[in-house]
């Protein structure tokens, strides 16, 4: 089912493959040119000199006929000086021409950190009260686990206990890394429909951080400084946090089925069953209710540019660290 076609539409995004989705099911969704013929995509990049050719582009209807759709991919990259030219443009409609902006700087705790020559604009009044301003933080580690049980619900997969849990805390938090991780994975199971914990083992993103035997060290106060001393020696890559973040909940939840009477559906080996369980009753269940608000605003916080990678494993620390001092 086609829908009216925008005059022109802003795309804000963190994630440049989310970007490209967006800009493609964009374009499905108007169907097809005026004439009958498939849009032509034209691409230009915010973080280079803008040609002639651009203005053109989003000037002049082709003279042979067809739509044709002008993307600027990282306009969040252009000084303020550009926006206002936009207006004389954007303020005449060219039917054959479709403008397409794409925002794809980090965003802070309240949103998208979008430009004022931008946002003081008539053409973004329009946009925003026409509804052709297509927002999206990127993908979290929530989004990523709801994406995982998508993907297996559609290959009919029958995953083992815990399997998508540790799946998710293992995946990169981006579309396209998840992408390529997901389809390694669908190739290495075949015709298999049971997917466990062993096939995780041929996936390229690994976990190289051991959650537990961190959370284990918090529960001695002797260590805990040196714990998150080798945590954060690591503090500058944003990939590190985000596993990290995604690793914690994922213990944690496992920490609260044993604590909560629902350990039949954890398998561990009864010494590291044992373990668990002393740090989960140390922790107790309020405790373990705190790691999920902390890790997803560490996690956002990060995706947002609301925090850097070194701030948001500080904030992570001070948590959890809390956490361990009030039952200790």
């Amino acid at each position: 089912m086609t829908t009216i076609r925008p005059g022109f539409m802003f795309c804000v995004c963190p994630d440049p493959e989310m970007i490209r989705d967006e800009v493609r099911a964009a374009l499905e969704r108007c169907g097809t040119a005026p004439d009958g013929s498939a849009w032509r995509i034209q691409v230009h990049w915010g973080d280079e000199p803008l040609p002639q050719s651009f203005w053109t582009a989003l000037s002049v209807p082709d003279l042979m006929g067809g739509g044709r759709a002008v993307v600027l991919r990282r306009a969040h990259e252009l000084d303020d000086g550009f926006w206002p030219r936009l207006t004389p443009v954007l303020a005449s409609k060219k039917p054959s021409i479709f403008p397409l902006f794409c925002l794809e700087g980090p965003w802070k705790a309240k949103g998208p950190n979008l430009s004022k020559a931008l946002t003081s604009t008539p053409y973004w009044t329009v946009a925003e009260t026409r509804k052709w301003v297509w927002r999206s933080p990127g993908l979290t580690v929530q989004a990523v686990r709801a994406r995982i049980r998508e993907w297996a619900g559609s290959l009919g997969l029958s995953p083992g206990p815990g399997v998508l849990d540790a799946l998710a805390g293992s995946l990169p938090v981006d579309q396209s890394g998840l992408k390529r991780e997901l389809e390694k994975l669908e190739l290495l199971l075949g015709s298999r429909r049971d997917l466990g914990m062993e096939d995780l083992d041929g996936i390229g993103f690994k976990a190289d951080i051991d959650i537990f035997a961190f959370l284990r060290t918090l529960r001695n106060p002797r260590e805990r400084s040196a714990a998150w001393a080798h945590v954060l020696a690591r503090a500058d890559d944003d990939g590190y946090a985000l596993q990290f973040s995604g690793l914690l909940v994922w213990e944690a939840r496992t920490m609260w089925q044993l604590l909560s009477g629902d350990g039949d559906a954890v398998r561990l080996p009864p010494f590291v069953r044992k373990e668990k369980e002393a740090a989960a009753r140390q922790i107790g269940l309020t405790g373990l209710a705190k790691i999920w608000p902390l890790a997803l605003a560490a996690e956002r916080g990060i995706k947002t540019g609301a925090m850097v990678p070194d701030q948001a494993l500080e904030f992570l620390a001070q948590g959890i660290m809390g956490l361990f001092n009030a039952r200790s």
